[in-house]
């Protein structure tokens, strides 16, 4: 069970196997849980822009830019740290 959303460290209970903390993934793996993070955070955007009223659509599209960014680079690190662990 990890102790506390966000951590780097992680606490073993008696029956449950060891978990990898973030400081022990491989680069391509820690990639790919931040592009999967920053996909959840686009497609939240995408719905929150679709729900937003008249006054707040702006707004809500200004984040739906920068997150879209985020995404963007998340996913350009990952396809780097991939080409990183070839032979």
């Amino acid at each position: 069970m990890v102790s506390g959303f966000g951590k780097k460290t992680a606490r073993w209970e008696p029956g449950l196997e060891r978990i990898e903390t973030v400081s022990t993934l491989s680069p391509e793996t820690h990639a790919a849980t931040k592009v999967i993070a920053k996909a959840c955070s686009w497609a939240d955007q995408r719905r929150i822009v679709r729900d937003a009223g008249a006054d707040q659509k702006g707004r809500a599209i200004g984040r739906l830019a920068k997150s879209s960014n985020e995404l963007a680079e998340a996913v350009e690190k990952y396809r780097k740290a991939g080409k990183a662990g070839q032979p």
